[in-house]
């Protein structure tokens, strides 16, 4: 229904109030408030009469230029025909452009007004919707039936000699019979006591004129005692208008009193609406405000949702950074493992390589010894050097072999292994928090949630303490009799039957109330189904959420077990590495001690020879001492 129906039931209802108020506290300044109102109508349906006369003279003059563009049309179409010929005599295809051009725009413009046109036949028809709620409202204050409301104002401009000042409507013309009905009594009374009295106050009434709403006249509600005078044989006849009189009299004050109590029932009724109506707008108040309530909580919940979107995203890059450094780890570990392997199987083939050079050298000084001593004196010497030169050359291929194996084993690169042993170590500590921070803001989101339900259904807040302590225990049995209680309540609000209880509960509402209470009634229930709808996605979201945490703790925890698993096995590989090494040390040790004991039986060896020479100098001196004392003798 469009908005001004709404407007027009809203104006009913004032006018019934109003109708109560008058009823209830009737004034003389009040009784020209409904002629005003119809004085006003009446002009506001000749304003809208004038509207329409204008709109239907636009309507003729767009029915007739649609026509015209409809001849044009036609016309154009005509000379499509024309141009079909000339396309067959070869006429050239600018012309064809701009006749399909002309035609286009003149479809546009038809288009255009018949948009017009239709926006004018939907004003046209609201107003007559209007001009039709008018009418009954005159017909519900005048109670007569109205054909024509031209005709119905130009007789009225009749009876009343062109003026409206002397039109009274129904209301008032109930207050001036129940006026007229206490001065009737008062004059019964008086006639009583006197006649002369009596007939004092019927020309008193005589003096007095009434009108009606239907108008019948000024003096249809007059009495005929215009023509009683003070003699004595009309005296009874005027005896027995009187008692006729007084019956009719209480027949209207049994009337009245009925009215009167009628009216008592309505007082009741109307203070019964007026109530209901301040209950129904407190509770408009209350779910508006509920309503604000729930959308600022459907916006603070999609900002959660967002953040924790975004937080889940950043979690998930720090897990794929976390294990690509683990894979970079685990591939220097790898190549690592490989260069001591290969410096191992190097090392033992330089060992294998110096023990066999070792052997030769050996058997080498083994056969230079037995040389030496075949060959002669004059000989030993150039072999003796030859062999030093040889000794000192192996003891420093010795010295360069010790030197390269010394630089693999090198203290510094094993402090660098150890430096990123440790900062393997370290970023596991740091794994490890950042994960005891993600578990505990993982509790004070559920906590964050549940109080979110609680304030739903109007429960008060646990301490956030408590819910820690006690958490496990409490969230299932909360949880489920909050989603119990709230569907209930979900189910009470959005039943058929609700609306229904309701009525049979205030059963004295009129029909336009009730019209109006159902229809708000069943946006607000649209609204509750819609925000409940909302609230279980989220909270469906939120457990695909927690859910994908869980699942992301649980590979957390798996990655930090093999991450521990791996540090075992390089604790150990390093172990028996240091094990290796140390044997290694034994092994050099004693290659170093054997090199000095090499060195101290060559050096023994060198003393001796040197005895050896200069024992051989003395037998030689001694010889030639010989030789020149032989030579003096001589």
């Amino acid at each position: 229904m469009p908005d001004y129906c709404n407007e027009d039931d809203s104006k009913q209802i004032e006018s019934v109030t109003m109708h109560g108020v008058h009823r209830i506290h009737p004034n003389d300044v009040g009784l020209d408030v409904a002629s005003l109102k119809i004085i006003e109508l009446s002009k506001k349906i000749r304003e809208l009469n004038a509207a329409l006369v204008s709109e239907r003279n636009r309507c003729n003059n767009l029915c007739q230029v649609v026509r015209k563009l409809e001849s044009e049309s036609a016309s154009l179409s005509n000379k499509d025909v024309i141009c079909s010929l000339c396309k067959q005599n070869k006429i050239t295809t600018n012309e064809k452009i701009d006749n399909t051009s002309e035609s286009a725009g003149q479809e546009k413009k038809i288009k255009k007004m018949e948009s017009v046109v239709l926006e004018l036949r939907q004003k046209v028809q609201t107003l007559n919707h209007d001009l039709l709620l008018a009418k009954k409202v005159v017909e519900a204050e005048t109670g007569e039936i109205i054909p024509n409301i031209n005709i119905w104002l130009t007789n009225l401009k009749l009876k009343t000699e062109g003026t409206y000042g002397t039109w009274r409507g129904r209301q008032q013309q109930i207050t001036a019979l129940k006026n007229r009905i206490a001065k009737l009594q008062s004059q019964l009374a008086l006639k009583a006591s006197s006649c002369t009295e009596v007939l004092i106050n019927k020309d008193n009434i005589e003096n007095e004129t009434f009108s009606g709403a239907t108008f019948f006249g000024i003096n249809y509600f007059q009495d005929d005692d215009n023509n009683l005078d003070l003699q004595s044989p009309k005296v009874n006849h005027t005896i027995e208008q009187n008692e006729n009189k007084i019956s009719t009299i209480i027949q209207l004050q049994d009337e009245k009193k009925r009215l009167e109590e009628d009216n008592d029932v309505t007082k009741k009724n109307l203070q019964k609406t007026k109530l209901r109506i301040n209950n129904l707008l407190q509770e408009q108040k209350e779910l508006k405000q509920q309503i604000l309530f729930l959308i600022k909580k459907g916006k603070h919940d999609d900002e959660l949702v967002e953040s924790l979107v975004h937080r889940n995203e950043d979690l998930q890059n720090e897990l794929n950074r976390m294990n690509q450094i683990n894979k970079e780890k685990d591939d220097e570990i790898e190549k690592f493992n490989e260069q001591q392997s290969n410096l191992k199987q190097r090392k033992d083939i330089e060992i294998k390589r110096l023990e066999e050079i070792i052997i030769e050298k050996n058997q080498l000084i083994d056969n230079m010894n037995e040389r030496l001593t075949t060959v002669n004196q004059i000989h030993l010497d150039k072999s003796e050097h030859e062999v030093i030169t040889e000794t000192n050359d192996i003891i420093q291929s010795n010295f360069i072999h010790s030197s390269q194996c010394d630089q693999l084993c090198d203290p510094d690169h094993i402090k660098s292994l150890t430096i990123e042993r440790d900062g393997l170590v370290k970023l596991i500590e740091n794994m490890e928090s950042r994960i005891e921070e993600l578990v505990n803001e993982k509790m004070k989101l559920e906590l964050e949630n549940t109080e979110l339900t609680r304030k739903l259904t109007g429960k008060p807040i646990i301490n956030n303490q408590s819910l820690l302590i006690n958490e496990k225990s409490i969230k299932s049995i909360n949880n489920n009799h909050n989603d119990n209680e709230d569907d209930q309540l979900f189910h009470y609000l959005t039943n058929e039957n609700y609306i229904k209880n309701l009525f049979l509960k205030c059963s004295s509402l009129s029909l336009s109330s009730m019209k109006i209470i159902t229809k708000y009634i069943k946006q607000f229930q649209m609204i509750l189904i819609k925000y409940h709808n909302e609230l279980m996605n989220l909270k469906n979201n939120i457990k695909l959420i927690l859910n994908y945490r869980n699942d992301d703790f649980k590979l957390m925890m798996n990655i930090i077990d093999e991450l521990r698993q791996q540090q075992q096995q390089q604790g150990q590989q390093r172990q028996r590495q240091q094990e290796q090494q140390e044997q290694e040390q034994q092994q050099r040790q004693q290659q170093q001690k054997q090199g000095q004991q090499r060195q101290r039986q060559q050096e023994q060896q060198e003393q001796e020879q040197q005895q050896r020479q200069q024992q051989q100098k003395q037998g030689q001196q001694r010889q030639r001492q010989q030789e020149q004392q032989e030579q003096e003798q001589q």
